[in-house]
């Protein structure tokens, strides 16, 4: 009873597929694609695996970055824009794209959140 090989890859699974899903974000697929399937999954009344990726790995992901932005902000209006963004985001658990400025603007940043996607997805 030590889980074998499914104890290994349902985590790498979930990792490959939370970062498979903020990159959907990214390319403009969540509205076409994944928004709809979360609607299907959720139509009889349960819960949604893809609903909990959302939140895990793209929610959490940019309030990660709007936190991290809003500590050292660049100017007085990026701080007060991330503060909120990441408040909507925590209380709501909605307005992802307020972090793709601060991801296409810095490699790293982008590189973090979509590592800290994959560990959302991981876990």
């Amino acid at each position: 009873s030590g889980g074998g090989a499914g104890a290994v890859l349902s985590p790498l699974l979930g990792a490959a597929c939370g970062a498979g899903l903020k990159m959907a974000s990214l390319l403009g697929y969540y509205h076409a694609a994944v928004l709809p399937l979360i609607l299907l999954e959720m139509e009889g009344g349960a819960f949604s695996v893809l609903g909990a990726l959302d939140a895990s790995c793209l929610c959490c992901a940019c309030a990660g970055v709007c936190a991290a932005v809003a500590a050292r902000p660049t100017s007085a209006e990026e701080g007060s824009a991330c503060r909120r963004a990441l408040a909507i985001n925590i209380w709501f658990g909605d307005f992802v794209e307020a972090c793709y400025p601060y991801m296409a603007r810095d490699g790293y940043v982008r590189a973090a959140a979509l590592c800290g996607a994959a560990l959302g997805g991981a876990f």
